[in-house]
């Protein structure tokens, strides 16, 4: 049997014996008016008497439980054996749960002509709680779990079998934090009055341990270089399980193996072997989608991935994407761990038509990034860009941009950290990126600017439901000799993901003919919370504000623009699909509509 197998069925039997020690001495079940009803079928269970704690956690284990089935219900015939094998359940239930000393008794009656009704009744008793709570054999550096421990199991308290268990599995993860990879904890409960029982913990670490050594197992000779880089595993780096979840979260961000394994192997008395089980993923793939939602009424896209086009995990692709507003092509080219094992470098290119209602910009560009992960929630973006841009000037304002965008040549960067927990639909945790881009004057740069744009949203868990809270703010200016910033680099807003109390774009600075010109400074901030209703449907409560200024002197926070309003959610695995009606509380344009729906896949932040 495997260890970790040994080491889950000891942690159950454990605690299983802790809760018959205190019920050593159980009183009899009592099934003297069950006699003259075996053989009949059970078309009714009643429990009565269980301790307000536990209602409803015997049921469902129970074999006298007649079960629901599609046309029918499944009944049970009610036999001796059946009847004592449900007593022990629910004496154990109630043993693991405080109540050792509880008494059982089954009555029945008839129910129809060939059926019976069958209760169980249940004297609970007093409730047991922990006395002493003792933990011995700790070492040093896992010490202060200790205290945890005593205000989870305070004495008092009605012994549960569910924090025992809690706490002895936390005790062994403090033990594997310290170094110690193969860890013991003994549980011993002992009656010590008729009312109260001592919990001791006895830790047995064992040896500390260090990682000797990678083996890899299932991936293609060209990859295991890749692998290992990736890693990158320090001689004698001492044990812990975090070595193991950051191996396994960086070798599944390379997007080339379907399942990652990683377990460790004692190699000898104090080394450990970091084993690294991997399955690669299809390496070719076509991708294709046709969507639509209120911001961009139809967007298709097409792409084909070769995930190890030059082998050693360097992949291509190209992508291909049509929308309402934008035409894009793209081919790109990656190599992993080119500056640094956990790194991604590329280089793509790509043209691009924006098609606006107040300009048309086409574009082509050159990009080479590079993406950094050092940390475990958090990346850095570095890139160069160089691209060449034309522009047709369909605004009714004469100089509403420049008249030549050109050529760019810009530096950006990009720090992303994420704590949530859901990539979907988070419910508690935090995301925040921070965008900086220059293009300095005088490096193949018609028009050089620099940006700087921070973002972040908030979750907090509201029982089943959750409240978001998003703050949105940046900046841009043009550079040198610049009269203007370009059309792409300026900041709108209005629209499904910024502020739903206005059309797409429709929220900032226009022309006389009321297109959309962008602005140079932008704040969006809102709250939403969102409640489900069971697995398939929820709803949303929200209040956006925002608003967009053509200077960035001019930003003024008595400007924000509010809207307030509600949506109904249904969640699909692609994200959920929203409803929402949104009403405009500040004053709108009169060609702006006070009430506005709209329809989207995923949350807006």
């Amino acid at each position: 049997m495997p260890s970790r197998l040994l080491v889950i069925v000891s942690v159950i039997w454990s605690v299983v014996a802790a809760a018959m020690c205190l019920a050593a001495d159980p009183a009899p079940v009592d099934l003297s008016e069950l006699g003259p009803w075996y053989g009949r079928s059970v078309t009714t269970l009643e429990i009565a008497g269980m301790p307000t704690a536990l209602v409803g956690r015997a049921r469902p284990g129970l074999a006298l439980t007649p079960r629901r089935k599609l046309w029918r219900v499944r009944t049970t015939v009610l036999t001796e054996a059946t009847a004592r094998a449900d007593a022990a359940r629910v004496r154990l239930l109630l043993a693991r749960h405080g109540y050792p000393d509880a008494r059982i008794s089954l009555r029945a009656k008839p129910a129809g002509a060939r059926g019976v009704a069958v209760t169980l009744r249940i004297d609970a008793g007093p409730a047991v709680t922990y006395g002493q709570v003792r933990v011995l054999g700790l070492p040093a550096p896992a010490g202060a779990v200790e205290d945890t421990l005593q205000r989870r199991l305070a004495a008092g308290a009605r012994f549960d079998e569910t924090a025992v268990q809690g706490a002895r599995d936390a005790l062994l993860m403090a033990q594997r934090r310290a170094g110690h990879a193969q860890p013991a904890v003994d549980l011993a409960v002992v009656r010590t009055g008729g009312a109260t029982a001592d919990v001791t913990f006895t830790c047995r670490p064992g040896a500390r341990f260090r990682y000797d050594g990678l083996t890899v197992e299932g991936a293609p000779p060209d990859l295991e270089p890749l692998v290992r880089r990736t890693v990158n595993l320090a001689p004698d780096t001492p044990y812990a399980p975090a070595v193991s979840a950051r191996v396994r979260q960086d070798l599944r961000q390379l997007q080339l193996f379907r399942q990652v394994r990683i377990t460790s192997e004692a190699h000898t008395d104090s080394t450990l072997l970091l084993q690294a089980s991997l399955r690669p993923m299809q390496m070719i793939t076509l991708e294709t989608s046709v969507g639509s939602f209120t911001d961009d009424w139809l967007v298709a896209q097409a792409g084909l991935r070769h995930r190890n086009l030059f082998r050693r995990g360097r992949g291509g692709s190209v992508k291909l994407l049509w929308s309402t507003h934008r035409r894009e092509a793209v081919g790109s080219v990656w190599w992993p761990g080119l500056l640094a094992p956990r790194s991604r470098t590329a280089l793509d290119l790509s043209g691009a038509i924006d098609d606006e209602d107040s300009y048309r910009l086409s574009t082509v560009s050159a990009e080479l990034s590079t993406l950094f992960k050092p940390w475990t929630a958090a990346s850095l973006r570095v890139g160069l860009t160089v691209s060449d841009g034309t522009l047709v000037d369909r605004s009714a304002d004469p100089g509403a941009f420049v008249d030549e965008v050109g050529l760019l040549t810009a530096l950006g960067a990009t720090w992303y950290r994420d704590t949530s927990d859901h990539p979907l639909d988070p419910h508690d945790g935090s995301r925040m990126t921070v965008q900086s881009e220059w293009s300095p004057p005088g490096l193949l740069t018609d028009t050089p600017f620099a940006s700087l744009r921070v973002f972040g949203s908030r979750y907090l868990p509201l029982g089943p439901g959750t409240l978001a809270v998003r703050l949105d703010g940046g900046l841009a200016a043009p550079l040198g000799a610049s009269p203007d910033l370009r059309p792409d680099r300026r900041f709108f807003a209005g629209g499904v993901s910024t502020m739903r109390g206005y059309r797409r774009r429709a929220l900032g600075p226009t022309d006389t003919a009321g297109q959309a010109v962008g602005g140079e400074a932008r704040i969006l901030a809102g709250a939403e919370l969102r409640v489900p209703f069971g697995s398939l449907l929820g709803a949303a409560f929200f209040v956006d504000s925002g608003q967009v200024w053509s200077s960035r002197h001019d930003v003024r926070l008595q400007d924000l623009a509010v809207a307030a309003g509600s949506g109904v959610l249904i969640y699909t695995p692609v994200g959920p699909f929203r409803i929402d009606v949104a009403v405009n509380l500040s004053t709108p344009d009169r060609d702006t509509s006070r009430w506005l729906v709209s329809l989207a896949i995923g949350h807006p932040y």
